[in-house]
C-alpha cells in the first residue's frame, strides 16, 4: 500500500496534478511513520518538499526538505545528504536567500 501511494504520487507528479500528488505523498509518509520504514519516510519527506516548491508553499517546502535531511543524516546516507542539500537550497533560493542558497549548494559538493 505504501509502495502504491508512492507511485501514485509520483505519477500525478509527471502529470502536473501536485495537489493529488502532495495527498498521496502525505498517505506515503502517514504509513511509512507507522511500519516504521525510515528509508521510506525520508523518501517521502524528500517527494513531499519538491511537491510543495513546486506548488509554491515554500515554508513547507523548507520544513519537509529538513525532516529529510533528519533521516538521511540518521540513515549515513551521503548520496541522499548531497541532494537534500541541493534541494534546501533551491527551496532558499526561490524564497531569495540567495547567500544560504549558495551555502547549501556548496555543502552538497562537500
Amino acid at each position: 500500500e505504501m509502495r502504491a501511494y508512492a507511485g501514485l504520487g509520483a505519477c500525478t507528479r509527471q502529470i502536473g496534478e501536485l495537489t493529488s500528488a502532495l495527498n498521496y505523498y502525505q498517505q506515503h509518509l502517514s504509513i511509512a511513520l507507522k511500519i516504521p520504514d525510515h528509508t521510506a519516510v525520508s523518501k517521502a519527506y524528500c517527494c513531499l518538499g519538491n511537491v510543495n516548491q513546486g506548488l509554491g508553499r515554500l515554508p513547507e517546502a523548507l520544513e519537509a526538505h529538513k525532516n529529510h535531511l533528519v533521516k538521511v543524516l540518521e540513515l549515513r546516507d551521503r548520496v541522499a545528504e548531497g541532494r537534500v542539500y541541493g534541494n534546501l537550497g533551491n527551496v532558499h533560493c526561490a524564497m531569495g536567500h540567495f547567500n544560504k542558497a549558495v551555502k547549501l549548494h556548496e555543502q552538497a559538493l562537500a
